[in-house]
């Protein structure tokens, strides 16, 4: 059946009502026949029933033949009388009497034939009735059709005969029925089935053409529609949706495919203008990137600079400081001596002379180096102050890493949010942006060493500049009693009578001297111990900031590889 697949819908549809045209004439057709069987049988037995009944009279006077009540001729004679009386069907039909030789015995219409052979004589059809009359006869009973003239016609007409025998008498009772009346009967049937059959077959031709025309043409708009759907023209009407039947479910399919057509368009157009937002994104990305590269090389450049100057710095802190310990040492032993000779003033005032002589120099000397100490103490202090001012910067630098640390965080968690909204697209992008993320969290904890590192060698400096400034008070005591012991030495000139009272406060300023020369050597040593905590934190300084240069680096070629 997959022909009917190639076949139009009209096609179809008159190939349906061809095939209820024949149906309908094969059931009219098997109707009329079967009407016409009907009625032909029903002819047939009220032909038997006749003939029964004009049986059953013939008996009656056979019974009274045989019983002696009437001799065997007068039976028949009366018998012959009574069936030549009988009429039926209006008197239009009639019985009759045939022995069994053929030859007429009673034809009530024809009284001519009575007594001749009629064994001979045929219908026009060429049939033998009256021999098969009688053959029937002899053989009991039964039905013999052929073609009869109608009493007063002479055109023969079919005629059904029932045909009784009576075998004591040699006799065949017959009767027949002209069925012409039949087919006028199944004529005016056929022509009445006939109209009714041609009227109903119009109408189901008038509707085959409307559903038809119904069907096939709102099925050949629907087919252009959908061609000029599928060729991209989304602006064209679709006919048919307030249908109820297939068409109008049909139509509202095809509606709802160029509604998803539209809104497909739409989709593809917001997928294409926020394709081109990531591009600007990722553009926008790779500048802020190139920027943070350029800013982050010249802020690890500032650190590195910063951190050789620390380093610098501290090592001339520490040269310093090494020189500051000598100067006090010297310092130190010259006020032992002082004290040695205060001591022989006071055994040998005989030496007195010489001994002043001597102190006065020993004091010259001291002052020297007690001024020289107070020079390198102020330009200690200066240098310290200077690598004070130089951590204090380095802090600056440090606050900017942290800033842009926090900048690129904060970036990185733009991007997250941005690939998470990117869907399976932005994955990719999501595990840069965490790596980001994390390059920022470890930017952000070697800053917080960095700044950590700096606080101390403030902290360190702060404590240098202290000891440094103890240490020029110190030494400008130092001056200032080495003055008093020059000034002393003078007077020992103009008067020496004072000699007991200034060795005395000699003795005591010796002994002072000591004590504070023992505390710059202390201070000293401290000041080296600061500077080269200062030197390592210089060094860890400029480590750090080669690994966040690392760091950056690294976290970059990410960002413009991604």
């Amino acid at each position: 059946m997959n022909w009917l697949n190639n076949v139009r819908i009209a096609g179809k549809l008159w190939l349906i009502v061809a095939l209820a045209v024949v149906g309908a004439l094969i059931i009219a057709a098997t109707a009329l026949l079967n009407q016409r069987a009907q009625m032909m049988e029903d002819r047939r037995g009220e032909t038997m029933n006749m003939v029964q009944v004009a049986e059953t009279a013939v008996k009656t006077y056979l019974a009274k033949a045989k019983d002696g009540t009437l001799s065997t001729a007068e039976a028949q004679a009366r018998a012959l009388a009574v069936v030549n009386g009988l009429r039926f069907e209006d008197g239009e039909n009639y019985f009759f009497v045939v022995d069994f030789d053929g030859v007429t015995v009673l034809h009530p219409i024809n009284p001519a034939l009575n007594g001749k052979d009629m064994r001979s004589i045929k219908d026009p059809t060429g049939f033998p009735l009256f021999a098969e009359i009688a053959h029937t006869g002899s053989q009991g009973s039964g039905f013999v059709d052929y073609m009869w003239p109608k009493p007063g016609k002479d055109k023969p007409v079919m005629k059904v005969s029932y045909v009784a025998g009576i075998a004591d008498w040699r006799w065949a009772i017959g009767a027949g029925i002209y069925v012409d009346d039949v087919d006028a009967v199944f004529r005016q049937q056929a022509l009445l089935m006939g109209g009714i059959v041609a009227a109903v077959l119009a109408g189901l031709v008038l509707l085959a053409s409307l559903v038809a025309r119904a069907t096939a043409r709102p099925i050949v708009a629907l087919t252009g529609q959908m061609t000029r759907l599928a060729d991209g023209d989304k602006t064209q009407h679709i006919s048919g949706t307030h249908r109820g039947d297939e068409l109008g479910a049909m139509s509202k399919a095809v509606l709802v495919f160029k509604e998803n057509m539209i809104r497909a368009d739409r989709l593809a157009a917001e997928q294409a203008a926020e394709q081109e937002a990531r591009t600007a994104r990722a553009e926008h990305i790779q500048q802020l990137t190139e920027a943070f590269d350029r800013e982050i090389a010249t802020v690890v450049g500032t650190v590195s600079s910063a951190s050789t100057q620390l380093e610098s710095t501290a090592q001339a802190m520490s040269s310093i400081a090494e020189e500051t310990s000598v100067q006090a040492t010297a310092v130190a032993a010259a006020s032992e001596e002082a004290s040695a000779n205060v001591e022989t003033v006071a055994s040998a005032a005989e030496e007195l002379t010489s001994s002043i002589h001597e102190i006065a120099r020993q004091v010259n000397h001291a002052s020297q180096i007690a001024s020289s100490a107070v020079a390198k103490v102020r330009e200690t202090d200066e240098q310290v102050t200077g690598l004070a001012t130089s951590a204090q910067k380095i802090g600056e630098v440090v606050g900017l890493i942290t800033d842009i640390a926090e900048q690129t965080n904060l970036l990185a968690l733009n991007a997250t949010i941005e690939a998470a909204r990117a869907g399976d697209a932005g994955k990719g992008f999501a595990v840069v942006a965490n790596e980001v993320k994390n390059l920022a969290s470890q930017t952000a904890k070697a800053t917080e060493e960095i700044v950590g590192q700096i606080t101390r060698v403030q902290q360190e400096t702060k404590l240098a500049v202290t000891a440094i400034k103890e240490i020029g008070h110190v030494i400008e005591e130092v001056r200032e009693i080495s003055a008093s012991i020059a000034g002393a030495v003078e007077e020992q000139n103009a008067a020496t009578q004072e000699i007991a009272r200034n060795v005395e406060q000699a003795a005591l300023g010796t002994q002072e001297v000591s004590s504070n020369i023992q505390g710059v050597t202390h201070a000293a040593g401290e000041a080296g111990n600061a500077s080269q905590e200062v030197l390592g934190a210089a060094g860890q300084l400029s480590r750090d900031s080669n690994t966040l240069k690392s760091v950056v680096d690294e976290f970059l070629r990410k960002v413009k590889s991604a």
